[in-house]
């Protein structure tokens, strides 16, 4: 118990409790100012005088630390608000996704009429992302100016808490296709659009389809996943062509392997960079593609040979056994 100007003060490590004005605090800087009445600036200097300067820095340090801490356990995090649409922004913003990206216009236009997607004041394509319930949760940002390479989260966006996602229902039925769901996993939801694009017109126009963007490889829509495979849907991976992405096909394959009683997950791998770059450059894409495929053949070609040869190496082999046992059962007679 020290006394000081008359005052009771109890101090326990680095915790100080002044009983006759019933205040307390911690650390050297809060027991400098409540004795001195010195602000902090203050406070910092009498320490460098009286004891040393870097007693003040470490005292002055912690003392900041210990403010952060006490801030961050009892502010709430800020509530995500949606970027302000700006129309007189939205041509330029639509002109980007179809005439520079090459999306279908419809579907842009679509999703701006659902309000999923619309432009900002500074001319971002704002892509807004929620949750299961619909509630908006944050939004994906994409620079549309010439030669703006923008792409990032809105403030406040909460990366695991919703994604950008677009569902389109099954336009029909086809006899002996299977109604169940599909899901595909992209990185952005420009590259979501475009796998949508490129592969969804043909057979998968008939089953219930969502197209949903990670945005970069952060967090996944796990409860999405899981809900396709135990509906026994069927989950696409169409994340880049890049280590990054081949590295997030493994990390899913293995946590989720396919089975006849679950959902299957297929990846679903770009000739190019991204499905984009496939949607925009399609002769090239398919160009890979037709390399890949005549690369695939050979391979099985020569698998194949491999294995007529190591049957016919077997047949012999076989055939040496026999004839040698059938020439020890003469000599023995």
């Amino acid at each position: 118990m020290w006394r000081l100007d008359g005052d009771h003060i109890n101090i326990t490590g680095e915790k100080f409790y002044n009983h006759d004005r019933q205040r307390g605090g911690g650390g050297a800087i809060d027991l400098v100012m409540h004795a001195t009445g010195y602000d902090f600036r203050q406070a910092v200097g009498w320490l460098r005088h009286e004891h040393s300067a870097e007693l003040a820095v470490a005292a002055a340090t912690h003392h900041g630390a210990r403010r952060a801490q006490e801030i961050a356990a009892r502010e709430e995090r800020p509530a995500f608000v949606p970027p302000q649409e700006d129309r007189t922004r939205w041509n330029q913003v639509r002109d980007y996704l179809t005439d520079v990206r090459a999306l279908p216009g419809g579907l842009v236009d679509e999703m701006h009429t659902a309000g999923t997607l619309y432009a900002d004041g500074r001319g971002n394509a704002v892509f807004l992302r929620r949750d299961r319930a619909g509630h908006a949760t944050g939004a994906f940002l994409r620079g549309t100016e010439p030669g703006s390479d923008y792409k990032g989260l809105a403030a406040g966006t909460r990366r695991d808490a919703g994604h950008f996602s677009h569902t389109t229902p099954a336009t029909g039925e086809r006899p002996g296709w299977d109604q169940r769901p599909t899901l595909v996993l992209a990185e952005s939801p420009i590259d979501a659009l475009s796998w949508q694009a490129a592969r969804a017109p043909g057979g998968l126009a008939f089953v219930p389809l969502t197209v949903a963007s990670t945005d970069g490889l952060g967090a996944l829509p796990w409860r999405e996943i899981v809900a396709t495979q135990q509906d026994r849907g069927v989950v696409r991976v169409a994340t880049d062509h890049d280590r990054a992405g081949e590295r997030l096909w493994r990390e899913l394959s293995d946590r989720y392997p396919s089975e006849e009683t679950f959902g299957r997950l297929v990846r679903e791998r770009p000739a190019l960079k991204d499905w984009n770059d496939d949607l925009r450059f399609p002769a090239q894409a398919e160009e890979l593609r037709e390399r890949e495929r005549t690369e695939a053949r050979r391979q099985e070609a020569e698998r194949r040979a491999q294995e007529r040869e190591a049957y016919r190496q077997r047949a012999q082999e076989r055939e040496h056994d026999r004839g040698r046992d059938r020439g020890g059962w003469d000599h023995d007679r």
